[in-house]
């Protein structure tokens, strides 16, 4: 929603947020990575996919949206 009204760096501040709160949970930052293929910033996103491969090696979703 911050986005659609022209905040991108809100929006991306938040989904950062929620990265670094949800360690865990690997949506959190898939959520970011999308949010960077989104907003034309792939580098940003392979970055995120990278490290979310790292953390998670055995999630099958993850690895499709990496390759």
């Amino acid at each position: 929603m911050l986005y659609q009204q022209g905040q991108k760096p809100q929006a991306e501040q938040v989904l950062i947020d929620a990265r670094d709160a949800l360690k865990d949970n690997p949506d959190a930052r898939r959520l970011l990575a999308d949010f960077y293929l989104g907003t034309g910033e792939p580098d940003k996103a392979l970055t995120e996919l990278a490290s979310l491969l790292q953390r998670f090696p055995q999630d099958l979703k993850l690895k499709k949206s990496y390759i």
